[in-house]
């Protein structure tokens, strides 16, 4: 048997102590014990959502990677003891701390469901073994336990040593029973979710689902950091309280706060009895519910996920992909040449659509966009309608705001353009090679100019519509220096890493510090590309000239580009 580092080997123990309660569940103690034991040891050997660092990726040491996971979980984990500062009530302040706990730990699971908790690959081996469902199963969930243990229990250190010097010794203890329970009732939680989903979708769909709940949870969670604390006034804040009505029974982080609050500051309520009650029933009901009701059914969907590897290519295509492609075709017609220019428009416009891994990137950008958009309306005085009225061309003071809107815009595009490169299905691209193509550059040009018409064209027309029904002809040179600027800094980046064809290299070889630097290049380009605008901004015919000079080098740097040959580009790009 393998040794384990002594983080794993204390959590392992740990999730095996209660052996009484798998062995009436049917489960073969032993074989589990050795399931979790190398299913530990990959994980030490593949690196977590903490540690996807481009090449560096495998070569630190087990225990250094452990320990940074730690540190940076405890960071995080900082954030959180803010809710012990809102009020003096501690039932208050635990509701504040578990909301924010059991949200973190939800976006956690969901987040590393390819690797832990929908993880095909052991099924080759576990499977044709004389392993029972429940064996399985159970095998599955104490790993995830484990998995997110490593992470969320320094996430919990510093709110328990806060409670401890807040409120009282006891306050500690409380919290530490409460956040294992939260933990456990999450963990099932997602888990009963994500096998009911299972069992009423195909494995196809499902892929789809997850990638949308996370794309939608990366937003909500980006959303509420920046929104939900400029609804509340200072005031508002203090006055929060939080009681002993019963509608709060049904909010799971009341159960979890009532633990704290029973236990350190006990009093003679009814509901907090029973919040106390639900909090201990809630997670042995959960750990029950999936491994009796689930169980049988769970294996046969993951042996069909694992068969259903590529992306689903439907056979009769609805009314709205006929729509889609219909509006692809007219702007590809728009935009590029006829041949292979085209031809790579639609492909790639295709590939934007259907691949995961691409809206999981691109997507939540959007997300970000939005919340954005709602903070200045937040900000100002009269609300909607005052901010309306204030992004008006004289005005001197909306000067910043409309050249800062109009440049955000571009984010989106541009950060499409930089994932053009990678796919989960890299391997098809040897097709480019073996065609009789002597300038692939042309095949880099249409997969630009679709990124830059399916996410750029679309976001910058919502914000450019509303000024221009503002400010009529005084917002159009403001426009087109814009787009001729964006369009320029566009050419630029293609310029810059134009050794790689569209589609050709995998995603665990994309370097993270190299798309870091990327990410800022482009940051600091539209940011002196706003800063320039802003000084002109009065100076309508300079505004003209320096947007026909951006637009003639952009029409250069495009012709330059399609006749790129194959000495530049990279041997392992295709």
């Amino acid at each position: 048997m393998p040794q384990l580092n002594i983080i794993n080997q204390f959590l392992l123990n740990a999730v095996l102590w209660p052996r009484f309660l798998y062995q009436k569940m049917g489960v073969d103690t032993g074989i589990l014990r050795t399931i979790l034991t190398y299913k530990l040891l990959m994980d030490d050997r593949r690196p977590n959502t903490f540690h996807k660092t481009g090449n560096q990726q495998g070569e630190k040491p087990v225990t250094a990677s452990t320990l940074g996971t730690m540190l940076l979980s405890a960071g995080v984990g900082l954030l959180f003891i803010t809710s012990f500062f809102v009020s003096r009530n501690l039932l208050t302040c635990g509701f504040l701390y578990f909301t924010m706990f059991i949200v973190m730990l939800a976006l956690t699971l969901i987040s590393d469901f390819t690797s832990v908790l929908i993880d095909v690959r052991d099924n080759f081996i576990i499977l044709p073994k004389p392993v029972n469902d429940s064996t399985f199963i159970v095998s599955r969930m104490l790993h995830i336990t484990v998995h997110v243990s490593k992470i969320m229990l320094p996430m919990a250190a510093p709110g328990i040593i806060t409670a401890g010097i807040r409120f009282n010794p006891a306050a500690s203890a409380a919290l530490l029973l409460a956040v294992l329970l939260a933990t456990l009732f999450t963990i099932f939680l997602i888990n009963a979710m994500y096998l009911l989903v299972l069992r009423l979708a195909t494995p196809e769909k499902f892929k789809n689902i997850i990638a949308g709940i996370q794309i939608a949870f990366a937003v909500i969670i980006y959303g509420a950091y920046q929104v939900v604390p400029r609804l509340f006034s200072e005031s508002i804040i203090n006055q929060f309280n939080i009681g002993f009505h019963p509608a709060y029974l049904l909010a799971p982080p009341y159960w979890f706060a009532a633990v704290l609050q029973l236990i350190s500051q006990p009093q003679a309520e009814w509901v907090l009895f029973a919040a106390v009650f639900l909090a201990l029933l809630m997670p042995a009901a959960g750990v029950w519910l999936v491994v009796r009701f689930f169980a049988p059914m769970f294996n046969r969907k993951l042996g069909q996920i694992a068969g259903s590897g590529g992306e689903a290519i439907p056979t009769i295509r609805s009314k709205s992909s006929r729509h889609s492609s219909r509006y692809s075709y007219w702007l590809a017609k728009w935009f590029t040449q006829p041949g292979l220019e085209r031809e790579s428009f639609l492909f790639s416009w295709k590939m934007m659509l259907r691949s995961r891994e691409f809206k999981l990137k691109v997507y939540p950008g959007i997300g970000y966009l939005l919340v954005l958009a709602i903070m200045p309306v937040l900000r100002h005085k009269e609300g909607l309608a005052g901010f309306w009225q204030s992004l008006q061309i004289n005005d001197p003071g909306s000067r910043f705001t409309i050249t800062i809107t109009l440049y955000v815009s571009a984010m989106v595009g541009l950060t499409a353009l930089q994932e053009l490169d990678h796919s989960a299905h890299h391997k098809a691209s040897w097709i480019y090679r073996c065609s009789p193509l002597a300038t692939p550059g042309i095949l880099i040009s249409g997969s630009a100019k679709a990124a830059l018409a399916q996410f750029f064209i679309p976001v910058f027309l919502i914000i450019a519509i509303p000024l221009a029904m503002q400010n009529q002809l005084a917002i159009v040179v403001h426009l087109f220096t814009v787009v001729s600027l964006c369009l320029w800094l566009a050419a630029i980046i293609l310029q810059l890493s134009a050794e790689r064809l569209p589609w050709s290299l995998p995603i665990a070889r994309k370097n993270q510090g190299t798309t870091v630097i990327r990410a800022m290049g482009v940051l600091i380009g539209l940011s002196l590309m706003g800063l320039l605008h802003g000084f002109l901004f009065y100076k309508t015919w300079l505004l003209w000239i320096v947007g026909s000079l951006a637009m003639v080098a952009t029409w250069y740097s495009y012709r330059d580009l399609k006749k790129i040959g194959w000495k530049r580009i990279r041997a392992n790009s295709y």
